[in-house]
């Protein structure tokens, strides 16, 4: 008998010590808000982030402010043009855009950080809205003599490094905002942009998502449509469609 109750006791500890500790909060739990960026889902809401760096522009007094204030617009402007991941757009360089004589390629490759270790590329593709914004910004630099080489980052913080992933979440964070979205975008909700907005408009929707996923480097359709927020909208859209009761 003795000898089974200290075998009891003996599992008894081991119990205790093998004792899942549930955490007391939130915090502990890991959980908070939502980390999840979301893509600006139609013309209006990327125009409204649009006015506010335009705004930011039209208020520079300095030289300085003013090349702060262009570079965050532009930075905009083609970072839902192209469809980079963040850290990617950040490091992109004049060469990757431009041929030797200062002339847009037609097209650019491009290796993907995440993929560098396989050599797997993706083609980059712009609009005019991006020509216009990239030549207004190299325009610029060259004007305060601010571009050594071609090899040079486009996108650079004022200590003349290229400016980090980081940074730019924090600017579009703050200016998206100010612009009364309330989804948070950050920098790769930018990405999404692209990918939601070619798909909206195209007239063949289905040839479209093959076109973005190759441009994004999936290799999975239903990735691609989760990814450019079409899903979460078309749900919405169809929960709306069977609402009846209070029309």
């Amino acid at each position: 008998r003795l000898i089974n109750m200290a075998v009891a006791i003996q599992i008894d500890n081991k119990a205790e010590n093998n004792i899942i500790q549930f955490p007391n909060s939130k915090k502990e739990y890991g959980i908070g808000k939502s980390t999840k960026m979301w893509c600006l889902k139609s013309q209006d809401e990327i125009r409204q982030v649009y006015d506010v760096f335009m705004e930011k522009v039209n208020e520079a007094n300095t030289e300085n402010k003013y090349t702060i204030a262009l570079r965050n617009l532009t930075m905009f402007v083609c970072a839902i043009n192209i469809g980079l991941r963040g850290g990617d757009f950040c490091k992109l360089k004049w060469s990757d855009i431009y041929n030797e004589g200062w002339t847009f390629k037609d097209k650019a490759e491009y290796v993907p950080e995440k993929t560098r270790k396989c050599h797997k590329h993706i083609n980059l593709y712009w609009n005019s809205d991006f020509e216009y914004a990239m030549s207004t910004w190299l325009n610029w630099k060259m004007y305060i003599k601010q571009i050594d080489s071609i090899e040079d980052y486009i996108f650079t913080s004022q200590k003349g490094e290229s400016i980090t992933e980081k940074s730019w979440y924090k600017i579009m964070e703050r200016t998206r905002r100010e612009a009364g979205i309330k989804q948070k975008i950050g920098t790769h909700g930018l990405r999404k942009t692209m990918a939601n907005q070619y798909i909206k408009h195209a007239n063949d929707k289905g040839q479209a998502l093959v076109e973005v996923s190759n441009m994004l480097g999936h290799s999975d359709l239903r990735i691609t449509q989760i990814y450019a927020c079409l899903e979460d909208e078309n749900i919405r859209n169809g929960k709306e469609r069977t609402a009846f009761l209070f029309e």
